[in-house]
């Protein structure tokens, strides 16, 4: 965990990011995600749970993109959803790095960290830990 929120503040301060990139908010817009846990990292996970949470019996949130930003929503006991007109993408090391922020604020919101295989996918929302998210492996069913 260290290590990636070290490759985002990396990222942050040396990589100028770039402004929305329509192909990095397609890999993560309308596929479902789901929280492995608070305080939990992929390396801690055996592979029959990873495989288990990848089956997604209850995914937690999914992303739409609308105009130039991201609609984030929530489905955890109740629907939540964070909208953000502003995406910044940068790259680094193959990994796709989200800087999220709002309307009028030049503040930085939140960051996503997309792994290489894109498949997990870190939250960083201050002054929250860092969440961790895995694709779901099987298309919705409707």
């Amino acid at each position: 965990m260290r290590r990636a929120f070290a490759l985002v503040l990396f990222a942050i301060v040396l990589a100028a990011p770039a402004c929305a990139d329509e192909d990095a908010i397609r890999s993560i817009a309308y596929a479902r995600w789901v929280d492995i846990g608070p305080g939990r990292t992929v390396a801690q996970l055996k592979p029959a749970e990873i495989a288990e949470l990848r089956r997604c019996k209850d995914w937690t949130m999914h992303f739409q993109p609308f105009g130039d930003g991201i609609t984030q929503t929530f489905i955890a006991g109740m629907t939540m959803s964070n909208s953000y007109s502003r995406v910044q993408v940068s790259r680094l090391a193959g990994e796709t790095i989200f800087i999220l922020s709002q309307k009028g604020g030049s503040k930085t919101r939140d960051t996503l960290h997309l792994s290489k295989d894109g498949n997990v996918l870190m939250q960083i929302s201050p002054p929250f830990r860092p969440h961790v998210f895995l694709r779901c492996a099987e298309p919705q069913k409707k």
